[in-house]
């Protein structure tokens, strides 16, 4: 039982001060999840597939809520904290562009599969939000295993394209242009 005047709250502990329950954290069963999610469609994949694009025609043809590339953002850059979401507030960290660069393709596919996780949180907390009486269409980055048990497998498309087109075509951009100047 969970007691408004336990400030604590942080998961079945007597807390010293007041001696009620706290609580350690909230995990949420991916069947609920599923359950609130009801209402979203996710298109993921690889740079330059066309996700934002097909997301975007969709959402216009079938009147759906349109959640383009890191609509998360506007709420992960101001409540991400370097303790609960390192990878998130990686780049605010950064002296200069130079450090992200040159860092080992080991730390850098780490640091990518990590930042989709943690994003992830963001893009549920977003999704449930405002899915709940209109048709979401969401392009994400939320790693494949999780919507596997979070979404209906026909409420998710996968969209790829060459390796090599991510090189090739980087700094076409303009959106990379004026981040990395």
């Amino acid at each position: 039982m969970i007691f408004p005047a336990c400030l604590n709250m942080t998961v079945h502990r007597k807390c010293a001060e007041c001696r009620f329950v706290r609580w350690i954290g909230l995990k949420i069963e991916n069947n609920i999840l599923k359950h609130y999610l009801k209402n979203v469609y996710f298109i993921t994949g690889t740079a330059y597939a066309g996700k934002s694009t097909t997301v975007k025609m969709l959402a216009d043809r079938y009147d759906m809520i349109f959640c383009g590339e890191n609509y998360h953002s506007r709420v992960s850059d101001i409540v991400a904290t370097p303790d609960a979401q390192p990878d998130i507030c990686y780049l605010k960290t950064l002296d200069d562009w130079k450090d992200f660069v040159t860092r080992s393709p080991e730390e850098y596919e780490r640091w990518v599969f990590s930042v989709g996780r943690e994003a992830a949180e963001f893009e549920v907390a977003e999704l449930i939000s405002i899915s709940k009486d209109k048709k979401v269409i969401a392009d994400t980055n939320i790693p494949l295993d999780v919507l596997k048990e979070i979404s209906d497998h026909h409420h998710v498309a996968v969209m790829l394209s060459p390796q090599s087109m991510s090189v090739e075509r980087f700094f076409d951009r303009s959106a990379r242009k004026s981040s990395l100047s």
